[in-house]
């Protein structure tokens, strides 16, 4: 986590910032689900032309994940 935390903060790594998110949007490995954060951090990496966030935030819009509201306009915004 501090190495995500410090990937993150600094600014750095997309990547950091997708897979942190993957985790908090379901919650586990001792982290708890934290939904707007996870969506945040989505955003901040799509920001940063993160293809995996894209497609990951898109799935969510699409399937309504962790209590989404189901919204396929949105979702046609982060599929590529």
């Amino acid at each position: 986590m501090e190495l995500y935390a410090r990937e993150i903060d600094e600014g750095k790594s997309t990547n950091a910032m997708w897979s942190l998110a993957c985790v908090l949007l379901i919650g586990g490995e001792g982290v708890d689900k934290d939904i707007a954060r996870a969506l945040d951090l989505f955003n901040r990496a799509v920001d940063g032309s993160n293809i995996y966030a894209m497609l990951a935030l898109g799935s969510v819009h699409a399937e309504g994940t962790s209590g989404i509201e189901k919204d396929v306009g949105a979702c046609s915004l982060y599929v590529v």
